[in-house]
């Protein structure tokens, strides 16, 4: 007599293990692979002034908290500044509602120099770079900016160059279908932002002054 139920359950426990086989390859070879985890942060420093301008260094950092090499493209700065005679506001309206107002954008003043109007944002690395998973992969941007500027807005972002391959958006699909993930992966052509908001109006740290001081007070 043929065993109907043990027939039943090993094709339920097959189907079983082939759908957490595709879970796990959706979400740690496609997904984790395409996309690995990255912490994107930005930092400024105000190295100098020179002729009423003011030279600094911004740093966008890429830390790579995933288990495969992240590929980053359009790595771009995109700077606002409030300059000594704005008086500060807010946007009222829109998205930015309540947000502060930076209203002299450096990117485009720089750009209409150049007679390039569609240009608004500093490119960082002109082609697709890698960073190595646990790295917190640096670049660097030195500019100078006017003297007046008081408090400066930095706006960091970078897209993955990785996109999926006919095979991998077929899973990715199959996978949605049958409910094992609950998103899709579209937000891997949208750009990954940070914004950070710098006082350039302190003095650059001086460690000589630093250090005599320190000299001085060790010698009284």
């Amino acid at each position: 007599m043929i065993d109907f139920l043990g027939i039943f359950i090993k094709f339920i426990a097959t189907i079983g293990v082939m759908i957490g086989g595709l879970w796990a390859f959706t979400k740690y070879v496609i997904e984790r692979g395409l996309v690995p985890p990255a912490e994107l942060d930005l930092v400024c420093e105000v190295i100098g002034e020179k002729e009423e301008h003011k030279i600094i260094e911004l740093t966008v950092h890429i830390l790579n908290k995933g288990s495969s090499v992240l590929v980053a493209k359009n790595i771009r700065l995109i700077l606002k500044a409030i300059c000594t005679d704005n008086t500060p506001s807010l946007y009222e309206d829109g998205r930015k509602l309540g947000r502060l107002r930076f209203p002299i954008s450096l990117s485009k003043e720089l750009a209409k120099k150049q007679n390039n109007e569609e240009r608004d944002a500093f490119t960082l690395v002109p082609h697709n770079t890698f960073v190595q998973p646990n790295v917190d992969q640096k670049y660097s941007f030195v500019t100078s900016i006017s003297g007046n500027v008081e408090y400066l807005h930095a706006h960091a972002e970078f897209q993955y160059a990785q996109k999926p391959k006919a095979i991998q958006s077929g899973i990715l699909w199959l996978s949605r279908q049958i409910g094992l993930i609950q998103y899709s992966l579209q937000h891997i052509y949208m750009p990954h932002t940070v914004q950070r908001v710098f006082n350039v109006k302190i003095s650059p740290y001086k460690p000589n002054q630093a250090n005599s001081s320190d000299a001085k007070k060790r010698r009284g």
